[in-house]
């Protein structure tokens, strides 16, 4: 799959702001989706729905609800893994996962409203603009008062990379003074009173 430009004009002050998100559909977005080999229009327009609709945080949270429905599972019958070693495997599988899914949505949910009060479309403060793009600012300055739909969803994307970018980030901090203390708890926690007791029930 390769992203091809299909607006020179609006993509000139744009350029390599938003090339990594998928855009189409319409002609007030500055990139399509161009596949190499057979895809239905559907499926183009269900990729592109999900790109607009989906944030960062709502990936994040599919990705750990898928993995807390089948991981447990597979260490559950995994036959490298030791019987007696199986239980605290499978707690330990699991408290990753829910630690590391709700430290990872929040912190890039929190981290994208703190870019969002830096990346304004109006200038509002000294500071409301410093972490929005010197072309961004351009075109939002040729536009006032008038309505770019496409220029607003760069904004929001860029907006959106940003505080991802920034929530990846703390999270290599939290990961060590939040995510490993909690994960050891709820490891403990699970283990005791969910596996010892089916340990004592087959004794």
């Amino acid at each position: 799959m390769e992203v091809r430009n299909i607006n020179n004009a609006e993509n000139t002050a744009l350029k390599g702001i938003a090339g990594s998100r998928i855009y189409g559909g319409t002609d007030n977005f500055a990139y399509s989706i161009n596949f190499r080999g057979n895809i239905t229009k559907t499926a183009q327009n269900g990729l592109i729905w999900v790109a607009n609709n989906f944030s960062s945080p709502h990936q994040r949270a599919i990705l750990g609800v898928t993995a807390l429905c089948t991981q447990p599972f597979i260490d559950l019958h995994n036959r490298h893994i030791k019987k007696e070693d199986k239980p605290i495997t499978v707690a330990k599988t699991i408290s990753k996962i829910i630690v590391g899914t709700i430290a990872g949505v929040t912190l890039r949910h929190y981290a994208i409203k703190a870019a969002d009060k830096f990346t304004q479309t109006v200038k509002t403060g000294k500071y409301s603009q410093c972490l929005l793009h010197k072309g961004l600012i351009e075109e939002l300055k040729k536009t006032i008062n008038k309505t770019n739909e496409y220029l607003l969803n760069s904004v929001r994307n860029y907006k959106e990379g940003l505080g991802t970018f920034l929530g990846v980030a703390t999270g290599a901090f939290t990961n060590f003074l939040i995510d490993a203390p909690l994960t050891k708890y709820l490891t403990n926690f699970i283990h005791d009173n969910c596996f010892k007791k089916e340990d004592a029930n087959e004794h």
